[in-house]
């Protein structure tokens, strides 16, 4: 019983003023906080910009408009490694323009990966993929409205844009 008494009395007594949360200058002792070295965050110290700077960067600028240099600005990227950097690409490349078998495979696909995710890849749907020979044939019977089915199943979709 003394070892849980001596326990109890020291949690239990007064604690100073400063361990009680928040004080005001009744509970504290006078000038206490003149002692005290308190911690507290600081901002970053943002540099400020000189007049010099300010008047380079404004002559430079009318430089400029008098010549009439608008578009001059290149952009430098810099990788290391060229071999994880993306395939140029080519403007014509935009001009591309997927064909109707093309788009069913790719709202298949759209189609089982967002079935995989609502499914939370539990494996309780199964998903099958049709064969191509089997769209062919369906392709052929209706192009022209197997096509606007198509687009308007991918715009169901969020986040897919047709172009």
């Amino acid at each position: 019983m003394t070892q849980l008494s001596e326990t109890e009395k020291k949690y239990v007594k007064n604690k100073e003023w400063m361990y009680k949360g928040e004080a005001n200058a009744k509970e504290r002792p006078v000038n206490s906080l003149l002692n005290c070295e308190l911690e507290f965050k600081q901002a970053k110290v943002v540099t400020k910009q000189k007049e010099s700077d300010e008047n380079e960067i404004l002559m430079l600028v009318k430089a400029r408009l008098r010549e009439k240099k608008f578009d001059n600005i290149t952009f430098r990227i810099e990788n290391d490694d060229e071999s994880d950097s993306a395939p140029n690409f080519k403007p014509s490349d935009a001009s591309a323009v997927l064909n109707c078998e093309e788009v069913e495979d790719l709202l298949d696909v759209l189609n089982v990966e967002l079935m995989r995710i609502s499914d939370l890849n539990n494996n309780i749907c199964e998903f099958k993929r049709i064969s191509t020979k089997r769209k062919t044939d369906e392709h052929a019977k209706n192009s022209k409205s197997s096509k606007s089915s198509a687009i308007k199943e991918l715009k169901k979709h969020k986040n897919v844009q047709i172009l």
